[in-house]
């Protein structure tokens, strides 16, 4: 009797172990798939590229309304499309020490009248001036 509790025991250890070694690589391949799932891609530049600044919207400072309001109007397709400056820049910054890069191509900054003119407001102009300064260095 003894014996045959000890072999059920075992087997019960056994099973327990599985059951944990399973739940253990279940829960590894879980999160797994949820960290590739969230961690960026990081896009492959060949060399001798162009980077090309076209900004979604108006540029600004600072976006406009509060995240909840962005949120809502974006996922009803009501959202008025803005690019933050601080990420131009920072995407010039970078491009400017990026051996891959040869050129910077901003000609999307304007307003296209028809299709032999382009008006520029002052803030566009401001812009420009301020990317071209943070390329020459």
């Amino acid at each position: 009797m003894n014996f045959l509790k000890g072999v059920f025991r075992f087997l019960w250890h056994l099973a327990d172990g599985v059951r944990k070694v399973l739940h253990l690589l279940l829960l590894l391949f879980f999160f797994g798939v949820l960290w590739f799932a969230v961690s960026p891609s990081i896009p492959i530049v060949p060399s001798n590229s162009a980077l090309l600044v076209a900004p979604e919207g108006a540029l600004v400072e600072q976006l406009s309304g509060d995240p909840i309001e962005r949120a809502v109007s974006e996922a009803y397709g009501q959202g008025r499309p803005e690019t933050l400056l601080r990420d131009v820049l920072e995407a010039i910054r970078e491009a400017k020490t990026d051996d891959r890069i040869l050129f910077i191509d901003a000609r999307n900054i304007f307003t296209q009248i028809d299709r032999a003119h382009r008006e520029f407001s002052e803030e566009q102009i401001q812009n420009i001036a301020i990317i071209s300064q943070l390329h020459k260095g």
